[in-house]
């Protein structure tokens, strides 16, 4: 007896410790988005990472290293179409997408906007926004926002990395940067450019972000992986979540 007694603990403890058999490893394609999604020392990292990571501890799945791979946007997309086991690290979730893949979130929401420098043009003023040229990001739905905004077709210059666009701004060789607000700083503040010399000009709308799974995917690990972000957002006896938390890490509250 002493001896059955015996196993079964030792058979509990390892169940509660070994790492689920139906552990999912997924494929993730970044394109820098800092300091939302990045790449770093191989890992995914940023905002979206933690949060990600954090919701697939719960059934023991992960983003591995080996199985990260840093890309321009297009490819980013195309491969997660075309990968099974593989995820988007924020995006927004547009009615032209929602069919190609399975959606987690909102998980934050973040501005598009049109930068330039400062008194450069009077935005203000939609008359001037069919004269700008600007530079984007090739493959987002960046180009359709400002063509609804007004800005010509054959006013926007698309860039492979975010990098690109940004330095076509800062050379003159376009009028302004369209992109989300806190990427385009800090790309800026990497480059060693002055943002004090630069305004948010326009801003064309906010964007939730979301995760995008690879259509495979399971409903019902779409459905815990939803219920573990909500359950993230809930506050604590503190006042705060520890969705919260993560978002502070790199994004201070207002005073």
């Amino acid at each position: 007896m002493k001896s059955f007694t015996y196993t079964i603990f030792c058979l509990i403890l390892l169940l509660g410790t070994a790492r689920p058999s139906y552990a999912t490893e997924y494929w993730t394609f970044i394109n820098n988005m800092l300091p939302i999604k990045y790449v770093e020392d191989g890992k995914a990292s940023g905002l979206a990472a933690d949060i990600l990571t954090e919701i697939m501890a719960k059934s023991g799945d992960s983003m591995p290293p080996e199985k990260t791979r840093a890309l321009p946007w297009p490819e980013v997309y195309t491969k997660t179409l075309q990968t099974e086991n593989s995820v988007i690290l924020g995006m927004a979730r547009t009615p032209e997408r929602e069919a190609a893949l399975k959606w987690v979130g909102p998980f934050y929401v973040t501005d598009q906007v049109i930068i330039a420098k400062r008194g450069s043009f009077d935005f203000a003023n939609k008359a001037n926004l069919p004269i700008i040229k600007v530079s984007t990001l090739r493959g987002t739905i960046m180009k359709d926002s400002l063509i609804k905004a007004g800005v010509p077709k054959e006013n926007i210059v698309e860039s492979t990395i975010l990098e690109d666009a940004v330095d076509l701004v800062h050379s003159d060789e376009v009028d302004a940067v369209a992109y989300g607000t806190t990427p385009i700083f800090h790309v800026m503040q990497q480059k060693g450019i002055d943002t004090k010399e630069y305004e948010v000009a326009y801003t064309l709308r906010s964007r939730d972000l979301y995760f995008g799974f690879n259509k495979a995917i399971e409903d019902s690990v779409v459905e815990q992986y939803q219920t573990t972000l909500e359950r993230m957002k809930e506050p604590d006896a503190d006042g705060q979540s520890g969705y919260d938390r993560i978002v502070f890490k790199y994004f201070r509250p207002a005073i």
